[in-house]
């Protein structure tokens, strides 16, 4: 049988450990018995994992998120700094993980050989299906261009097709549900 920290227990560990945990999200139980009371918890660093995948004859191909390989989001200060303090994608990841406190990640790995290229670029992705949860917001302008908003952020679509397209789907009622 397996113990369980109960929902108390979790509320006595985040009163023990003061205002930090206290500030931070709640928690679920199995969350903290997974992370801070299992037996054997190793945390690593991006970087760290990237080496222990070379060292397996393995390389980084990148996050199940694109977004988050990039300083997108960040202003243009933050921006600046990691050009200068990042030499490599990987190490602009790493950055980018301290900078948004990120705890977990979905890394996508591939053989040493395999080609990798992270510019996301129109060409390269032409031949992609994409799904979106974002719909558009207000009209179409005259190029047909449309904002587009997620529950994460709201950005102008700079090819006009998709935006009518996912105009057209959501004006018909076949967008999915959020």
């Amino acid at each position: 049988m397996t113990a369980r920290p109960s929902a108390s227990s979790a509320a006595a560990w985040s009163s023990a450990n003061g205002p930090s945990a206290r500030g931070a999200r709640p928690w679920p139980p199995g969350y903290l018995y997974h992370e801070h009371l299992e037996p054997v918890n190793e945390p690593t660093l991006f970087s760290q994992f990237v080496q222990k995948a070379r060292e397996s004859k393995l390389r980084y191909l990148g996050d199940a998120r694109v977004g988050t390989m990039f300083p997108a989001g960040l202003g243009e200060g933050p921006r600046q700094a990691l050009r200068f303090v990042a030499s490599d994608q990987i190490e602009l990841e790493q950055y980018l993980d301290f900078l948004r406190n990120r705890a977990f990640r979905q890394t996508l790995l591939c053989h040493p050989d395999a080609p990798v290229n992270w510019h996301v670029l129109p060409e390269n992705v032409l031949g992609l299906h994409v799904a979106s949860g974002a719909v558009p917001e207000g009209e179409p302008a005259a190029t047909g261009h449309v904002a587009a908003a997620t529950s994460h952020a709201s950005a102008p679509c700079s090819v006009p097709w998709p935006a009518v397209v996912r105009m057209s789907l959501t004006t018909a009622g076949h967008a999915p549900d959020r």
